[in-house]
């Protein structure tokens, strides 16, 4: 990079925390009086936040024993609305993993769970669910039959 690290640092914050690109720059003329376009903004977002999912990924997680599961629709005004399924630990509520999918189906909460145990060091002993009859066959095949399955009242 052309530019000195304070300054890449800065642009990569301010854009993660809700400026523009565009903003960005400005901000970055008027702290540092160094001018830098919008499009190297944009690529040094693109290039640093795959280096640091790369790395995000390869984590484990220390989670609880207990996980909150829930999917639900995402109103996309098209053809198909998507689904967005999460795994949540239920005490610290930090999201062990996440789905998109086109479908509810058992094949869908499987990838969630696959997911979710590539991430966490541990298993759950309990997962609380919506009741969705897919969850209680998929917990079983990648936790084990130790695993107990809740549905809140």
């Amino acid at each position: 990079m052309r530019k000195p690290e304070h300054i890449i640092a800065t642009a990569l914050d301010m854009y993660f925390e809700g400026l523009s690109v565009r903003k960005v720059d400005r901000q970055i003329a008027r702290i540092f009086g160094v001018e830098v376009d919008h499009s190297t903004i944009w690529d040094w977002i693109q290039k640093y936040s795959s280096l640091v999912k790369a790395y995000v990924d390869s984590l484990k997680t220390d989670v609880g024993e207990e996980w909150q599961v829930d999917e639900t629709v995402i109103d996309s005004k098209g053809s198909v609305d998507p689904w967005f399924w999460q795994v949540l630990d239920e005490k610290t509520r930090f999201m062990v993993a996440s789905y998109l999918s086109k479908a509810r189906t058992e094949k869908d909460a499987i990838k969630l769970f696959e997911k979710a145990k590539e991430k966490a060091r541990d298993t759950p002993k309990k997962i609380k669910t919506d009741g969705l009859p897919a969850y209680k066959k998929v917990t079983q095949r990648p936790f084990g039959f130790d695993t107990k399955i809740s549905v809140p009242n």
